[in-house]
């Protein structure tokens, strides 16, 4: 509804100008009962942020994300203290950078910069994540609120409450694609406390992207809590990861919406393991997917291989009537900055992940970084991959503020808690 997503976007606006530039208050200790502790105002926007990020608030979701780009921009140069570089933020800078370039060689500069937008406010998130996260209060205060409202959205879908139709929230593949990143908190909390309720927190979000049957939500989270465990105990993870692969074969094959949705044609899970020989990607249901990036990489890569037709020309196509399909993304990243951008593009792309990845590796398994430091860095590793294998099937770049803002804060908070430590 048009009106409460209006009075959301108005307060949501209003607050986060005024904590930007307030010098801050006393707000709730998450680690100890009956105590508070001061957070200054960018940390408190910044927590306002981190617990926000699902809310889509309808037709304000793409000015919320310019003015929260602005709001990000301000807060970097306002808020105190220096910055700790890493290659993956280099890179990131130079992704940036290109993208930009970009710009004087494509058809429609508007749809660059809408594009451009998306992949920018990662970057100002890690950035001013590094900056005012000085206390591990700020990291456990933001991961509490999001759980909070993570718990609230999942029983307001499960339900179907009415205000999931009112445009508040992303719409269900987003949330879906938005549990890679709870599954790993919840997940690395079980380790940090060994309390079982955050493990049944695990399993309740992750059961629903098995109720609602959403495949790329399936992938995001295994993919994710692969890594996690990789992460975590390295080569001897491997009996762990093939039990987290085997649970998730075992969810296509018996839950009937999943499977349903996996395969063209219909089949028991006795069939499918009797013809396993014989089934191909031809037999997989991608709902058109395949067709629409085989045309768009023949139409915008193919012949600009190297730098691509121009940042937001794939997605001025997919808006316009010169695309003969319904679908008004490609519901592929990869594709998108291939046609884009080219070779060039997802070169850059990828290598700030791997940087990320990486950094944050080596990051958790040096004992010295105490263990908020150590939760922020396989967080942050662990959802990326999750998220980026969600963007083969999804246009998950599309919704930053829900999906890649998260492992870009954890890192950044990382990179804030260290910087303080190692001074």
């Amino acid at each position: 509804m048009l009106f409460i997503n209006s009075v959301l976007f108005i307060v949501f606006c209003l607050a986060g100008l005024y904590f930007l530039f307030n010098e801050g208050r006393m707000i709730h200790n998450p680690l100890i009962k009956k105590q508070d502790y001061f957070a200054t105002g960018p940390q408190i926007f910044f927590i306002l942020s981190i617990a926000t990020g699902m809310c889509m608030l309808g037709e304000y979701n793409s000015t919320r994300l310019f003015i929260w780009i602005v709001f990000m921009a301000i807060g970097v140069f306002v808020a105190k203290g220096g910055m700790k570089f890493s290659l993956a933020l280099i890179f990131y800078i130079l992704y940036i950078l290109y993208l930009f370039a970009s710009l004087f060689v494509t058809p429609d500069k508007w749809y660059g910069i809408r594009v451009i937008a998306k992949y920018l406010y990662p970057l100002l998130v890690l950035l001013f994540a590094a900056k005012v996260t000085d206390s591990e209060f700020v990291v456990f205060s933001g991961i509490k609120y999001l759980l909070i409202m993570g718990l609230f959205i999942e029983i307001s879908y499960i339900f179907w409450l009415p205000w999931t139709s009112w445009g508040v929230f992303w719409i269900v593949a987003t949330f879906a694609d938005h549990l890679s990143v709870l599954c790993v908190i919840a997940l690395a909390l079980f380790y940090a406390t060994s309390k079982k309720k955050y493990l049944y927190l695990l399993l309740f979000f992750f059961s629903y992207s098995v109720i609602s049957a959403v495949r790329t939500g399936l992938i995001g989270i295994t993919v994710s809590l692969i890594v996690f465990f990789i992460v975590k105990y390295k080569w001897k993870a491997m009996p762990v990861v093939v039990l987290v692969f085997v649970a998730a074969i075992f969810v296509v094959l018996y839950v009937p919406g999943v499977r349903d949705k996996m395969f063209r044609k219909q089949m028991t899970a006795e069939e499918i393991v009797e013809n396993r020989e014989n089934l191909s990607m031809k037999d997989i249901d991608n709902s058109g997917r395949q067709a629409m990036w085989d045309w768009s990489l023949e139409n915008y890569y193919q012949n600009n291989k190297i730098y691509g037709s121009g940042i937001g020309n794939l997605q001025m196509v997919f808006y316009s009537d010169e695309n003969p399909f319904a679908h008004p993304v490609v519901h592929n990243d990869y594709v998108q900055i291939l046609c884009d951008t080219g070779l060039v593009g997802l070169s850059l792309f990828l290598l700030i992940a791997i940087c990320l990845v990486v950094h944050t590796f080596f990051i958790y398994n040096n004992k010295q970084n105490n263990q908020a430091i150590r939760l922020c860095a396989i967080v942050a590793g662990s959802s990326l991959v999750g998220i980026l294998a969600t963007s083969y099937t999804d246009n998950a770049v599309n919704y930053s503020l829900a999906t890649y803002f998260y492992p870009y804060a954890f890192y950044g908070m990382a990179l804030g808690l260290m910087k303080k430590y190692n001074r």
